[in-house]
């Protein structure tokens, strides 16, 4: 995200925060929702609030993603 604007940024975590809620054969899905970043560095803190705000997690490395 480093390399997008913060509009776009905080556009993906609206994109991925619509699978939240999302439901399968009826049941509404209760995993977390991850975006995963090139780097971490990169990300404003004004994105890193609102991916919070909306329960989205953002990582920089999937070997960070909890069962791998």
């Amino acid at each position: 995200m480093a390399k997008v604007t913060e509009k776009t940024a905080i556009s993906y975590i609206r994109d991925a925060e619509k699978y939240a809620k999302a439901k399968l054969n009826g049941a509404e899905l209760s995993e977390k929702i991850y975006l995963q970043v090139e780097n971490m560095k990169g990300v404003s803190q004004k994105v890193l609030d609102y991916a919070k705000k909306k329960n989205v997690t953002i990582i920089d490395d999937i070997s960070k993603l909890p069962g791998l």
